[in-house]
C-alpha cells in the first residue's frame, strides 16, 4: 500500500523554512543572553565586553551546535508530517553516479566554491568579521579541532537534509528543478544574512542543489558541505596564525580553482547523463 502524504509541497517548504529560520535565530538569541548575562554579573557592561562575551570561542561554538540543532529539529518533524519514508523523502539514497563518478562530482565543488568566494569579496559586510578571524587566530589545537568539527559537521548535514532534501524536494513536487533550485538556493542565501555569506550561500546552493537533483540524493551533497566548511575553517586558522599574506592567500585560492577544473567540467558531463528512475509520481526525483 503506497504511504500516504498528509502534508508536503511548495507551501510546505515555505513554511518549513520560515520556521526553521525562526528556531535558528532564536536558538542563537538564547545562546547570547546565557553569555552576555555573566558578563553583566561581573560587571562588564560596555558595549565592548558585551560583544566579546557574545562572540568569545565557546559562545560562537554554542551557537553553532544549538542553532543547527534546532533547524534539525524542525526538518525532523516536517519530515514526521509528509508521511513519507525517511530515506526516500529526504535523499539519502545511493546516489546514481558510480563511485568514480562520486569522486569527480566532490572534486569539482572546488570551482563553485572558488566563484563563491570570488562573489562574497565583491559584497559590503554589514558586521566586521573580528570575531570569525580572533577565532582563527587565538584558538588552540583542540579548540580547532572542535571548531572545525563543529562548523563542518553540523551544518553540512543538517543544512543539506533541510534545503536540498526537504525544501528542495518539496518545491520540486509541484515546480521545475530549475526554478525549485533557485529558490531554495535563495532561501538558504537569506538565512546567511550577511551580504558575503548570502553570496557564498547562493553560488554554492546552486551547485548543491544541481548535484542532489542529478544524482537524485543528497549524499554528494552532504560531503560536499562537509568538505568545504571543514577545509575552509582549516586552511584560515593555518593561515592567520601563520600570519599568510593575503596575495598568497588568493593565489592558493585560484590555484584550488585551476586544480578543480577539470574535474569540475568531467562532472558536468557526468550529471548530465545521469540516468533518472521511472518516475514514482510526486515529482521529488
Amino acid at each position: 500500500m503506497a504511504t500516504r502524504r498528509t502534508a508536503d509541497g511548495p507551501g510546505f517548504a515555505l513554511l518549513t523554512f520560515v520556521v526553521a529560520s525562526i528556531a535558528a535565530i532564536g536558538a542563537s538569541i538564547f545562546v547570547a543572553v546565557l553569555a552576555v548575562v555573566p558578563a553583566y554579573a561581573r560587571g562588564q557592561t560596555s558595549p565592548e565586553q558585551v560583544t566579546a562575551a557574545a562572540s568569545s570561542y565557546w559562545a560562537m561554538v554554542a551557537t553553532i551546535v544549538v542553532s543547527q540543532l534546532a533547524m534539525a529539529g524542525v526538518a525532523l518533524a516536517a519530515w514526521k508530517l509528509t508521511g513519507a519514508p525517511f530515506r526516500e523523502r529526504l535523499g539519502f539514497t545511493r546516489p546514481r553516479t558510480g563511485t568514480r563518478d562520486s569522486v569527480v562530482v566532490l572534486l569539482a565543488g572546488g570551482v563553485p566554491f572558488v566563484l563563491a568566494i570570488g562573489f562574497a569579496s565583491l559584497m559590503p559586510s554589514l558586521t566586521p568579521p573580528d570575531a570569525v578571524f580572533a577565532l582563527w587566530g587565538e584558538c588552540t589545537l583542540p579548540q580547532a579541532v572542535l571548531w572545525v568539527a563543529a562548523i563542518g559537521l553540523l551544518p553540512g548535514t543538517i543544512e543539506e537534509v533541510l534545503y536540498r532534501g526537504l525544501i528542495q524536494r518539496g518545491f520540486m513536487r509541484r515546480f521545475s528543478p530549475i526554478l525549485s533550485i533557485v529558490i531554495t538556493s535563495s532561501l538558504f542565501a537569506l538565512m546567511h544574512i550577511d551580504p558575503p555569506a548570502m553570496a557564498l550561500a547562493l553560488t554554492l546552493g546552486l551547485w548543491l542543489g544541481f548535484v542532489a537533483w542529478r544524482t537524485g540524493s543528497i549524499v554528494l551533497t552532504v560531503l560536499t558541505h562537509i568538505l568545504i566548511n571543514s577545509g575552509w575553517n582549516i586552511a584560515m586558522i593555518v593561515a592567520v596564525q601563520a600570519d599568510v599574506s593575503d596575495r598568497t592567500q588568493s593565489a592558493a585560492i585560484i590555484g584550488l580553482g585551476v586544480i578543480s577544473l577539470p574535474a569540475f567540467v568531467w562532472s558536468l558531463r557526468i550529471l548530465a547523463r545521469a540516468h533518472r528512475p521511472p518516475a514514482t509520481g510526486a515529482g521529488i526525483n
